[in-house]
């Protein structure tokens, strides 16, 4: 659920992302968000049919929603992608942090 006024006035707001677990937005939670072009949902259309909408949310009611779990895996890539570089960075820095104090010593 999302809460009243959770995302108010959030004009870099362009896209958004529900998950299929998603049952109520609350009033005013998306006012001022003028911005939002797309919403990608992971449910169904019938699960979107039960969603809640508040009063004050006429984007997120105006606003084209897609409809595929693709889109939300397609947009944590690069997230899951940094963490995974940064993890390794981390770890070749650990094992190889040794010889960069001491370049004489193997």
């Amino acid at each position: 659920n999302i809460g009243p006024n959770a995302f108010e006035n959030c004009t870099n707001l362009t896209e958004v992302y529900f998950p299929s677990t998603l049952e109520s937005i609350s009033g005013d939670a998306f006012t001022g968000c003028n911005n939002i072009q797309t919403i990608h949902y992971a449910g169904t259309v019938k699960q979107r049919q039960a969603i809640r909408i508040s009063s004050g949310n006429d984007v997120i009611q105006n606003t084209y929603w897609s409809f595929t779990t693709k889109n939300i895996l397609l947009a944590l890539l690069p997230f899951i992608l940094y963490v995974v570089f940064q993890v390794a960075s981390v770890v070749v820095i650990f094992i190889l942090e040794p010889r960069f104090r001491n370049p004489y010593r193997f």
